[in-house]
């Protein structure tokens, strides 16, 4: 039996039509549950449109205990989907792997992802450099890695993506203004002089829904713009070439204020 490895995309309605279809033939739906949320909408949606129960599946399931999955992708149909793309984090590459050791076919359906949307900011895909997460400090846990992923990608003339901290068991979506927070709060603790409030970045909401919205102007700036719901994503760019200062233009806090 196959284990089809499912990309959903960023809101419900941009499951593609054989996701949907291969997801309706399945016998057992698993729903990652861990590295992302939809940017609009919910799951419920989509379980009543395939008339399926989706199981929540945490980390642990995915990887520590993924052989429980494979175990019925071997005398069932298993849908596995994800938010977003497939492998989009490499936490789903070990699945994948499981599966092929034990002689399970494997068929990835991909999606639009938020590594590829954030193109709609202008910022030329081809200059990212490594994607960093910001996670929420806790008492003897305050990783300085997103710091030091800023300073390698700044140096080699690459943007940086950073991915913020979501905690789905209690509902808790890292905002722009935290992560915000927290960047400077490293600077403090690093002293690099490599990040400032009036550095310039930009900060994203819901992307790939209608109600998106993407801000570009200084750090301290985009503290306290109003970004709505979450999820969010922040964006610092590297030197940027003419074509991409146009399009961030059209997204410049400064020109939103004059228009107000």
């Amino acid at each position: 039996m196959p284990l089809y490895m499912i990309g959903l995309g960023l809101i419900p309605e941009n499951v593609s039509i054989k996701g949907k279809r291969l997801i309706c033939a399945s016998d057992n739906v698993f729903i990652e549950s861990y590295t992302s949320v939809f940017s609009e909408g919910r799951i419920s949606q989509l379980e009543e449109e395939c008339g399926k129960r989706f199981q929540p599946c945490e980390r642990e399931l995915a990887e520590q205990e993924s052989g429980k999955i494979i175990s019925l992708a071997k005398r069932s149909k298993v849908s596995f989907l994800v938010i977003g793309d497939v492998f989009s984090a490499t936490t789903h590459s070990s699945l994948f792997l499981e599966a092929k050791r034990s002689s399970i076919e494997v068929k990835v359906i991909n999606n639009a992802s938020v590594l590829t949307a954030v193109g709609i900011t202008g910022l030329s895909l081809y200059k990212f450099g490594a994607t960093a997460s910001i996670a929420y400090p806790e008492p003897g846990f305050f990783p300085s890695s997103p710091y030091y992923m800023l300073e390698k990608n700044l140096a080699a003339g690459m943007h940086t993506l950073f991915l913020l901290d979501i905690k789905q068991d209690r509902e808790i979506y890292m905002s722009i203004k935290d992560a915000v927070g927290i960047l400077l709060k490293l600077e403090a603790k690093e002293g690099k002089r490599l990040i400032a409030k009036d550095m310039l970045a930009v900060g994203c909401a819901r992307l790939g829904a209608e109600s998106q919205a993407i801000a570009f102007g200084k750090l301290g700036e985009l503290e306290e713009f109003d970004f709505g719901e979450k999820p969010h994503c922040l964006i610092i760019p590297s030197a940027l070439h003419f074509m991409e200062e146009e399009m961030l233009s059209l997204y410049s806090i400064e020109a939103k204020n004059s228009q107000l």
